[in-house]
């Protein structure tokens, strides 16, 4: 189960990152750290 709640907590921070890149007209610089915030998230709700 942690596995897969692993690779799933995975693909959502990939997808909220294509998203906010696609929102933000694909700016790296401003995918980064909201990606660095999206992780910590992650690991708590595994």
């Amino acid at each position: 189960m942690s596995r897969n709640n692993m690779i799933i907590g995975g693909i959502a921070v990939v997808v909220l990152i294509i998203l906010i890149a696609v929102f933000s007209g694909g700016g790296e610089e401003t995918t980064a750290p909201e990606a660095e915030t999206q992780a910590p998230e992650a690991e708590t709700t595994q």
